[in-house]
């Protein structure tokens, strides 16, 4: 079964991610629109700006563990188009074997052609760009150490994903892409015995040649389902030598040379931060940064159809329990802006220099170095009122995808109700292809509880379906997220 399906699960696997963007770090910025250049207001100001650490409000220390998950993905429509396959050719095979027409019957071939036309068709698809699905994951600690004069020092430990897994080849011959017993000497066999065959042996194996010869000759007349000398290939095989399809190494979905590649890459961060802020009368300016140690895992390897055999259930943990590691240093600025106490802006720029990360070498094979990508970042804040805080947020960072330059926007809004904090938001990603077009707006929610000690925050975010907003599982949404995090303040 896991054989028969593995194209499923390839596609559910399968995408091509244009590079990552900037990361959305702790729940309060997730459920505000993926905001917090200007208007985090905790301890992740490690992450988000450095540059606003002399203006988070703290008597000794202030820390802030947070966990985010995002997964994105338009594959649904298309894989759904597989659930039927075993039924179309379980349905298939019983009528061939359970009819009393012969077995190289025209509708027989017919209906064969069909369903390996109707299959190849769909993996067709599945080989343009823009199909898939990606996980990412932004998670960290951070620190705030006491105010000190004249800089400000934090330090933090995050964890970042810079994935890319996508279809590298798509097999769609006939040989190797639907299951072949119709094509079985041995199914052909005892059908015509079950049948009241009373000939030879020697009789009997002449007329098997004969049905396959015929369905061959069909399969291979006028829109042929065979590649270049494909058909020379099948007919050699199952009649010249008589071959048995059901267990050859040649041909079946365990032979198909479909591939899927995965070039993930884990980045952990040890970031320490120095800030300092100026008062300039009508505005306050803060200017910081991070340096900080940056240390890859490489998860760089090629999944085919052997590797979902059925004894592999855990396919994913045993092919990268070793990752390549690797590691750099790097360096992130920040500037952040408070004007009238209630407008803020910021600026941050993460890697603006950074090394490359040489893989160490494993088994004779090292991945390509990797240069964790500059990523800019610009937003800002309003406080219209005491209860209530609007934000803004532009990723800046130039992508090189495959659907566009993509620039993520963000809007959000927190409102504040005694202990309870109300936030929403939407991020919004202009330009993406047709295959997208339901992931161009992402909305956001969630709550926090803040307590004079303790700040608890959660946050969901979710882009619709084509039917709008569903759990349904045949019409999942293109992208789903949900985060946490607590703050305490000393």
């Amino acid at each position: 079964m896991k054989k028969r399906c593995f194209f499923i699960i390839v596609f559910v696997l399968g995408a091509v991610m244009s590079a990552g963007a900037f990361p959305v770090m702790g729940s309060r910025s997730a459920a505000m629109g993926g905001t917090g250049v200007a208007s985090v207001n905790d301890a992740s100001v490690v992450f988000w700006n450095p540059a606003a650490l002399p203006f988070i409000p703290r008597k000794t220390l202030n820390m802030n563990f947070s966990f985010g998950m995002d997964v994105s993905q338009n594959m649904t429509p298309y894989s759904d188009r597989f659930d039927t396959a075993d039924q179309d050719f379980d349905t298939f095979m019983d009528i061939v074997e359970g009819s009393s027409d012969p077995w190289e019957m025209q509708q027989h071939i017919d209906t064969f052609q069909s369903l390996y036309n109707k299959y190849s068709g769909i993996l067709d698809e599945f080989e343009e760009n823009g199909v898939g699905a990606n996980l990412s994951i932004a998670s960290g600690a951070f620190f705030a150490l006491p105010e000190m004069k004249p800089f400000q020092v934090a330090f933090g430990v995050d964890v970042v994903t810079d994935s890319q897994i996508y279809t590298r080849h798509v097999d769609t011959s006939i040989l190797r892409t639907v299951p072949m017993d119709y094509l079985s000497r041995a199914f052909i066999r005892q059908k015509l015995i079950n049948e009241g065959w009373s000939g030879t042996e020697a009789e009997l194996q002449d007329h098997i040649d004969t049905i396959l010869s015929t369905i061959l000759n069909e399969l291979n007349s006028g829109d042929s389902v065979f590649g270049p000398g494909e058909y020379d290939e099948l007919y050699d095989f199952l009649i010249t030598q008589r071959g048995e399809v059901t267990t050859s190494n040649l041909y079946g979905l365990e032979n198909n040379g479909s591939q899927v590649a995965v070039d993930g890459v884990i980045l952990s961060e040890f970031l320490v931060s120095v800030s300092r802020a100026f008062d300039l009368g009508l505005m306050e300016l803060g200017v910081g940064g991070n340096l900080k140690i940056i240390k890859g895992y490489n998860y760089s390897d090629t999944l085919v159809v052997d590797d979902f055999r059925d004894e592999s259930d855990d396919i994913l943990s045993s092919k990268f329990k070793e990752p390549h590691e690797g590691q750099t240093v790097g360096i992130d600025v920040a500037a952040f802006a408070r004007m009238g106490g209630n407008l803020r802006a910021g600026l941050m720029i993460r890697n603006l220099l950074v090394g490359e990360i040489t893989w160490e070498e494993k088994e004779g094979f090292a991945p390509p170095a990797y240069r964790p990508q500059t990523e800019v970042r610009f937003g800002a804040a309003y406080d219209p009122t005491s209860f209530l805080t609007v934000t803004a947020d532009a990723d800046l960072t130039k992508v090189d995808g495959e659907y566009s330059d993509i620039r993520h926007i963000g809007f959000g809004a927190e409102g504040r109700f005694l202990f309870l904090r109300l936030r929403s938001g939407v991020m919004i990603t202009p330009g993406l292809n047709k295959k997208l077009d339901s992931a161009g707006s992402v909305y956001t929610a969630g709550l926090g509880l803040d307590f004079s000690l303790v700040n608890i925050n959660i946050s969901a975010l979710m882009a619709p379906g084509e039917g709008g907003f569903t759990t349904n599982q045949n019409n999942l949404p293109e992208r789903i997220g949900a985060a946490a995090d607590i703050s305490i303040r000393f």
